[in-house]
């Protein structure tokens, strides 16, 4: 008897707190929307007061094919470009160098293929 008023209570501390937890965010979230009245330039410019952070991508090595080509599980299944695996592993010496060619140019030339 015991036991169930303890597990009883503790049902409904668990109960309370996760009700109260919802109505605290709700109503934060609510506080926090506001109408923006000013022309959407404007709010763009106010928005984004830092400038952007510059990226850049580093080209693809050859040696970093290798050790996906390596990785490949041996199969004769065919792939999306309908290349068993045991060929592409068996002559990944080979092609590693001109398809990093190809992976990197997209990144050289800033063309990507649709």
């Amino acid at each position: 008897m015991v036991m169930q008023l303890v597990i009883s209570s503790l049902y409904d501390s668990f109960n309370e707190y996760f009700l109260s937890v919802a109505e605290i965010l709700s109503n934060e979230a609510h506080n926090k929307l506001h109408i923006v009245t000013c022309l959407p330039i404007d709010y763009l410019f106010n928005s984004f007061t830092n400038p952007i952070p510059s990226s850049s991508m580093k080209f693809t090595p050859h040696i970093e094919l290798e050790k996906i080509i390596k990785s490949l599980k041996y199969s004769n299944a065919l792939g999306y470009v309908e290349i068993p695996t045991k060929m592409i592993k068996a002559c990944e010496n080979t092609i590693s160098l001109p398809l990093a060619y190809i992976c990197n140019q997209p990144l050289a030339s800033g063309i990507f293929p649709s």
